[in-house]
């Protein structure tokens, strides 16, 4: 049984939250659009969500995940994270 609904759309993001149901176990699936090197954001969202509808066992962020090589503006959010020093909002 897969069961789906939309929990927030705004003009980048489609999020929706799914929920198998795979003999006998509930998996908590949050899907959410590109992350395009926001990483903040990113991590900002998936909490929000979290404290909003319970935590989620998977998060599938579809699309582009890091910044186009040729945008900058986000290598010092890349580099927080691959040093685990990246905070949400």
């Amino acid at each position: 049984m897969l069961e789906a609904d939309t929990v927030a759309r705004d003009k980048k993001h489609l999020v929706t939250r799914r929920t198998f149901d795979c003999t006998m176990a509930t998996l908590k699936v949050l899907a959410i659009g590109a992350v395009l090197g926001s990483f903040k954001s990113f991590f900002s969202k998936v909490k929000a969500f979290d404290q909003k509808h319970g935590k989620f066992e998977m998060v599938i962020a579809t699309g582009d995940f890091f910044a186009p090589e040729d945008d900058t503006s986000k290598e010092e959010e890349l580099i927080e994270l691959l040093e685990d020093k990246l905070e949400g909002d």
